[in-house]
């Protein structure tokens, strides 16, 4: 599974192992009734399904339909059944609901045991910090949209299997909402303007009736905004943002920052038209 990845310094190992252990973590999930309860969307679903071109952190899922008894413990046996067919033993930490409906746990290895087991005689492996921690969250959002769209996704390792997630037009329309409501305060999240602009090249337009949910819910409203509104609500988030801070967040993420050289409000204002246009 490693030799899928470029290995050549310690850094690529560690993130292609993270990437490893979120497919093993999706593969233990899809051998429970999780995927009939809840679909995957996020960063990660765009990599693995619609090929985004940086590395993603976490796992996040939503509830198809409104149930008050999720419990991860349901089905942390399971992932870890399936880490140790592949010969990590780490821990699932799971942390209690917090307050704005969201259920999140953790899987947690010791990344210097596990890239030795993988690379036995790496020295740059060995000089990893005794109590250095391989980290991946998974959360899953209690509140889901009627207005969400699934789709069934494959993957092949380590063996091949399905997964649900939202569908292209409704993982857009989490983006944007992200970028609309997103709180890190004075900071902007740069992977979130990378994911818009590449939903806009792939031609993928939103969820509409989505976005009017979420947006609805967000605001309070009894009522919806068109689909003009919140094209001028996106503009107007782009105008507030400190364009060359957000590049800063999402280089640790990518290869290739050629792309990023054009960042600024006029560019992602035209991309925001073109996201919108034929609505």
């Amino acid at each position: 599974m490693m030799n899928r990845y470029p290995t050549r310094t310690l850094l690529e190992k560690e993130n292609a192992l993270k990437e490893i252990c979120q497919e093993i973590i999706l593969y233990g999930l899809s051998q429970t009734n999780f995927f009939s309860r809840a679909a995957m969307y996020g960063g990660t679903a765009m990599r693995l399904f619609l090929g985004l071109d940086r590395f993603s952190e976490d796992l996040d899922f939503v509830i198809k339909k409104e149930e008050p008894f999720f419990a991860w413990e349901t089905y942390s046996s399971a992932v870890k059944r399936a880490f140790a067919s592949c010969g990590l033993e780490g821990d699932i930490v799971i942390k209690k609901k917090s307050e704005n409906a969201v259920s999140s746990a953790f899987f947690v290895e010791t990344a210097k045991d596990a890239l030795l087991l993988i690379y036995p005689n790496d020295l740059e492996a060995s000089k990893i910090v005794f109590n250095q921690k391989t980290k991946i969250k998974f959360e899953v959002s209690l509140n889901p949209n009627p207005q969400a769209h699934y789709q069934q996704g494959y993957l092949e390792y380590p063996t091949s299997f399905g997964v649900s997630l939202l569908d292209p037009s409704s993982l857009f329309s989490g983006k944007i909402c992200a970028i609309l409501y997103r709180d890190w305060k004075s900071r902007a999240k740069g992977r979130d303007f990378y994911d818009f602009a590449f939903y806009v090249r792939k031609g993928i337009k939103p969820n509409v009736a989505y976005l009017q949910e979420e947006i609805r819910r967000k605001e309070g409203s009894g009522s919806a905004p068109d689909y003009q509104t919140i094209l001028l609500q996106v503009k107007r988030r782009f105008h507030e943002i400190d364009f060359e801070q957000a590049k800063k967040d999402v280089l640790p993420f990518i290869q290739d920052s050629s792309r990023l050289g054009v960042w600024g409000e006029d560019y992602f204002s035209q991309l925001a038209d073109k996201a919108f246009s034929g609505k």
